[in-house]
């Protein structure tokens, strides 16, 4: 969804160039070749952005992978006496793709500088704007910027993954359900169309915000924090948690969350993936259209 939302922000001549990186991806043939109902031009490539948005999770587990870039390490939220990590700094001095010790913030600078320098190959370029699609989605997802850190978790919940639900799922899971698991070309385009007026909707927002500050990783993830402590870390959440860590009972039970604690949260992460798709396509137009020639 997010791919699919930057697309749309694009003019034509942005998207044929982003198209012509995208072409030139190393896994070109083994993920991006469309399905057999997706026929005419434009369908195809609103297909291939939302796929390599996703090439990050494809390749799980593999050499290719990059599991730290995937999250911040931070705190959402503390509960008693326990010391929570300090906050991510800028990426080393140099850092390349090829550098795997990055968290997220410090990965999507890295693959924006890539994507935005002409003087990079398009392999490396089409790389890094998967990577950029990506990384956008996570860092707007509230379980992807920090963790919770309570006696019952010292050295943090994993973003909501230590968080068992009733159903046998976790809470990280149960956030990045909430907009569905991965659909048709079809579901996507009626996905985004339910969304309204992103455009209209998200420029209010970047002009109220200062423009480029409103789009920095640092922005978008601090919003996340705040959106993790009200909305994931609900007193629902939070209360077994509380009572575990002052040895009221003696473990945090599977959680069964209520129904309106899933309403409130798909209405949260619809918002977020707006912001999400808006913020990556202002990000993407950027490098594709004003790229840098590094020495």
């Amino acid at each position: 969804m997010v791919g699919v939302i930057a697309y749309d922000l694009m003019n034509a001549e942005t998207r044929s160039e982003v198209m012509r990186i995208l072409r030139h991806h190393p896994q070109f043939n083994k993920h991006f070749l469309p399905p057999k109902n997706v026929h005419d031009p434009e369908s195809i490539h609103r297909w291939q952005i939302g796929i390599a948005g996703c090439w990050p999770d494809f390749i799980r587990d593999s050499n290719e992978d990059r599991p730290k870039w995937h999250y911040e390490l931070g705190a959402s939220y503390v509960i008693g006496n326990v010391r929570p990590p300090n906050p991510v700094g800028p990426p080393p001095r140099g850092a390349t793709m090829k550098e795997e010790d990055l968290y997220l913030s410090q990965a999507i600078e890295v693959c924006t500088q890539t994507l935005g320098d002409a003087s990079k190959s398009d392999e490396e370029r089409a790389v890094a704007l998967c990577w950029v699609l990506h990384l956008y989605a996570d860092g707007h997802q509230p379980c992807h910027a920090g963790s919770l850190y309570a006696p019952a978790f010292p050295k943090g919940d994993r973003g909501g993954n230590q968080i068992e639900l009733a159903d046998g799922s976790n809470l990280h899971t149960a956030w990045d359900n909430l907009l569905g698991s991965y659909p048709s070309a079809n579901e996507v385009r009626s996905r985004v169309a339910a969304l309204g007026d992103i455009r209209s909707d998200m420029m209010k927002l970047y002009l109220r915000g200062g423009k480029d500050r409103w789009i920095l990783p640092k922005t978008w993830i601090e919003e996340s924090l705040v959106v993790a402590k009200s909305y994931v870390y609900s007193d629902e959440v939070t209360g077994p948690i509380i009572a575990a860590s002052r040895g009221l009972t003696p473990r945090i039970p599977p959680l069964k969350l209520s129904t309106d604690y899933y309403r409130v949260a798909g209405e949260v992460a619809r918002y977020r993936i707006k912001q999400a798709g808006f913020r990556a396509g202002v990000a993407v137009v950027r490098c594709v259209e004003k790229p840098s020639r590094r020495p």
